[in-house]
């Protein structure tokens, strides 16, 4: 494929595919963010992003020779898990409300709708009994 490919990412996506397939329960995988977590951290840059081996090159910005720093592939390999996912009965409940607003609100702008066409409202009405739906947004916004 490509040097940067086969020296930076496939070594990169085999060690975050491994984890991604491991049949661990969520509080022992790591999953996506664990691993952004390691690259926004500084101990990333005790890495070097590429897998082969460099002759007589060093990184300008760093005091040690790229030769001697360890491939990332063994900083993600050794990273802890620092993100875990809240899962609880309150998140389903949560993104059922978030369907349940939508319906309602939208139920409200049909209906508007409807009857402005069936009890002939002028244009002006009608957008001010459709502007009642900022109302019953809110109204929902604060009941939760």
């Amino acid at each position: 494929a490509g040097h940067f490919v086969d020296n930076v990412v496939t070594p990169i996506f085999d060690i975050v595919g491994k984890s991604m397939k491991s049949k661990a329960d969520h509080p022992e995988k790591r999953n996506y963010d664990d691993f952004n977590e390691f690259f926004w951290s500084r101990n990333c840059l005790k890495y070097r992003y590429s897998s082969d081996h460099l002759e007589d090159a060093s990184d300008p910005l760093s005091s040690a020779p790229v030769e001697l720093l360890p491939p990332i592939t063994a900083g993600l390999f050794d990273a802890p898990k620092t993100f875990l996912e809240k899962r609880s009965w309150l998140r389903g409940i949560l993104a059922m409300f978030r369907i349940l607003e939508w319906h309602i609100v939208t139920f409200y702008l049909l209906a508007v709708v409807a009857f402005s066409r069936e009890l002939v409202w002028g244009v002006v009405y009608t957008v001010e009994v459709a502007s009642g739906v900022f109302w019953i947004f809110n109204f929902l916004h604060l009941s939760l």
